[in-house]
């Protein structure tokens, strides 16, 4: 009479295998946790938020302590006098955004690739980029230094090469 001893089953569940997966790819796990870890602060954190569209909100009270409105003010914006205006306009702005904004600077980026002067590419490149990575008050003051009308650069230009200095950009008073 011969006993038959048998091993302990493998376990298959989906526990383990998951258990198995870290344990094996841990160094992929701990590359991964800064990714997850973005989206927890970036995107999970600030849904908590989004309940204020649905409360009478009091800074005084905060979030929760607020009274629950649920579409009062949802209602409220569609039923207003403004509301199909306010739609038609940023339908409008988004379409003319799409029209405008993707292929023009397609067309100018092909411009530019055709330019045989290398010098005259890389300032007109410059030129068109810089005011994307300037700030707009930065801008308004650089462009109000070249056209101002006692030491600007144009207008030295100008009466460099004969002529009279231009008030391009007047002040009202």
């Amino acid at each position: 009479m011969s006993i038959r001893v048998s091993a302990a089953p493998h376990p298959t569940g989906l526990k383990h295998r998951a258990a198995l997966a870290v344990r094996r790819d841990w160094q992929l796990w701990i590359l991964l946790l800064p990714a997850l870890a973005f989206f927890i602060v970036f995107c999970y954190f600030p849904m908590y938020g989004v309940q204020i569209a649905f409360r009478d909100y009091k800074a005084a009270f905060g979030i929760t302590g607020s009274k629950w409105v649920g579409l009062k003010y949802f209602e409220k914006f569609f039923s207003s006098y403004y509301c199909g205006r306010m739609f038609m306009n940023t339908f409008l702005l988004n379409a003319f955004g799409l029209l405008f904004g993707f292929p023009i600077p397609i067309l100018l980026a092909i411009m530019l690739n055709q330019l045989n002067r290398k010098h005259f590419k890389g300032f007109a490149q410059t030129a068109i980029y810089v005011p994307h990575f300037i700030s707009t008050v930065m801008l308004a003051g650089m462009i109000y230094l070249f056209f101002s009308p006692a030491n600007g650069i144009i207008n030295h230009l100008i009466t460099a090469a004969g002529g009279k200095s231009i008030y391009f950009i007047p002040s009202e008073k």
